[in-house]
């Protein structure tokens, strides 16, 4: 069985409606529509690695994350080949507001979560319970979800979930 990475498939079965949609259609009865889509977000929440803030994020509410956050002194993007921090999650989050346009829909094809948050949270915190970490991990996807959500507002956005989002790879 041969597998295809996203960008394959965006590239095959979404061409025609990501790429081709800004010309006119043949086809009778069809809708052409521009389509936002995003992907590979790889979110960090433990871009700083200040043990008290990330107790502080294991404690509270995914609804206090962005104040927690905000208490951080690391402003700068992170940068190419590393996970998405805070700050630049901020501006991508803006980025697809912007770019909305009339996109009747938002897809999103994979991987919110970082990569080796399990092994972060351990080295950082010396937390090793397994329940801990999994919900902490599930409180990550809660928050990128409810973040992108607010930037939408009613426009229905479809996840789907990549590789670094199960738990699986939390331990891989």
């Amino acid at each position: 069985m041969s597998h295809l990475s996203r960008r394959t498939f965006l590239e095959l079965a979404g061409a025609s409606v990501l790429c081709g949609c800004s010309g006119p259609s043949t086809v009778i009865g069809s809708n052409d529509f521009p389509v936002l889509t995003f992907s590979d977000l790889h979110f960090n929440p433990l871009y700083d690695t200040d043990p008290a803030l990330i107790l502080k994020l294991v404690a509270a509410d995914v609804s206090q994350w962005t104040s927690i956050f905000e208490t951080s002194m690391i402003t700068t993007l992170s940068v190419a080949g590393q996970d998405t921090n805070y700050p630049l999650f901020v501006i991508a989050l803006a980025s697809i507001k912007q770019n909305l346009g009339a996109s009747p829909f938002i897809l999103y094809t994979g991987d919110l979560l970082g990569h080796d948050i399990a092994y972060l949270l351990n080295q950082y915190t010396g937390l090793t319970d397994p329940a801990v970490i999994q919900q902490f991990s599930t409180k990550t996807v809660q928050y990128i979800t409810q973040q992108i959500r607010s930037a939408v507002g009613n426009i229905p956005v479809f996840f789907a979930v990549g590789n670094c989002d199960s738990l699986y790879r939390l331990w891989a």
